[in-house]
Formats: structure tokens, C-alpha cells, sequence
């Protein structure tokens, strides 16, 4: 069950922005993450969705990107976060939503991922959370990065932090640069590959 004053400090916040994920009979829970992407030209939009399954309850916060936090100097922002309570404390799930996924890209979403962090954290010092581990889930339907090799790319690149950037997309963990100085945040990384229709799953 969610602590008793994390309940209470949500009644603080707009229902619309936050659901709760709460355990029932230890039976696992399924919730849908959505986003729209526009496409370039007439293309019509598309629509990427996955569908989570836990076991634990979380709190749901969706369309975290299209919340104002102006006063972050971190603009960009991952669609959506969850704050899933474990026994030991809580683990922040951060899920950004792709039709494709090239170069270019990748450095965004690496970008949306911090701004996501950030945005986590000034949620969770509200609700008197604070987290013991981090994931982030990319989720797309097309591997771009497939039409040319990574080590070409990586050889065109001439800022070593792209570089680091670049090789975290074949790893299972990459670490955000949110401060200043060594202290980066720890990440595990997870890849969600959509099918031809954008669906996908996955647990927490």
C-alpha cells in the first residue's frame, strides 16, 4: 500500500495529472502508457502505446512533458514517469514513446530523460519520496540506427560526450548528467520494440 502520507500529498495535486497502480489480491495490475507523434509533412500521426504490467503499487504520472516546469533550466521532458513503492522504498520508471529511433534522436531522448529526472525529483521532495533506484524505457517501433553502423557514426562524431551518448544505446544502463561535476545519475536501460501497429508491454 502507498504510505499514508504520500496519500495525503496527493490529494494536493490535480487528478488529471497523476493515477494511482495499487496492488489487489497480489494480482498484477495493467496500465497504458500512450503518446501521439507528428510526423513530418502529410503523414498522419502516430500513435505508440505499451502497456505495463506490476505487481506493486506506483503512481502514474502521464504526459509529464506537456507540464510546465519553467523554472528548470532543462526544457525537455520524457512522456511519462512512474513512482512504483517497493518494500525497501520506491524505483522511478521513466518511459519515452518513439515512432523511430537514429541518431539525432537518440541524443534527444537522452536529453528528455533528464528532464524527466529533474521533474521526478521535484515531484517526489513534495510527496516525501525518495528513490532508491532508476530505470528508463525507450520505447519505438523502427531501429533506425540499423541503415548504418553505430562504430561509422560513432567515428563521425568529434564530442566525446555524444560519443558516451551514442554507446549507451547498446547498453542495459546509461548514466544522466543532471549536475554539474561527477555526479551522475545511475540508470538502468531498458529498449521496447513496438510491433507494425506501435503496441507493446512490458513489466516493471
Amino acid at each position: 500500500m502507498i504510505p499514508s502520507d504520500v496519500q495525503m500529498r496527493l490529494q494536493a495535486i490535480q487528478n488529471d495529472f497523476f493515477q494511482r497502480f495499487s496492488q489487489s489480491d497480489n494480482e498484477a495490475n495493467e496500465i497504458t502508457l500512450t503518446e501521439t507523434e507528428k510526423n513530418t509533412g502529410s503523414s498522419p500521426a502516430t500513435k505508440c502505446c505499451v502497456t505495463i504490467t506490476g505487481s506493486n503499487n506506483a503512481i502514474v504520472f502521464h504526459s509529464l512533458d506537456r507540464c510546465k516546469f519553467n523554472w528548470l533550466i532543462q526544457p525537455k521532458c520524457a512522456d511519462h514517469i512512474i513512482m512504483e513503492h517497493i518494500n525497501c522504498g520506491w524505483i522511478l520508471h521513466i518511459f519515452e514513446l518513439k515512432n523511430s529511433v537514429k541518431k539525432d534522436t537518440w541524443f534527444n531522448i537522452y536529453e528528455q530523460f533528464k528532464g524527466a529526472y529533474l521533474r521526478a525529483e521535484a515531484i517526489a521532495g513534495f510527496l516525501h519520496i525518495t528513490f532508491n533506484k532508476v530505470k528508463v524505457y525507450i520505447c519505438y517501433q523502427l531501429d533506425k540506427f540499423s541503415e548504418s553502423s553505430l562504430a561509422a557514426i560513432r567515428a563521425s562524431l568529434n564530442n566525446e560526450k555524444k560519443r558516451e551518448i551514442l554507446d549507451y544505446w547498446e547498453k542495459n544502463e546509461l548514466h544522466l548528467d543532471c549536475f554539474e561535476g561527477k555526479n551522475k545519475v545511475r540508470c538502468e536501460k531498458i529498449k521496447i520494440q513496438l510491433d507494425q501497429n506501435g503496441n507493446g508491454c512490458s513489466n516493471l
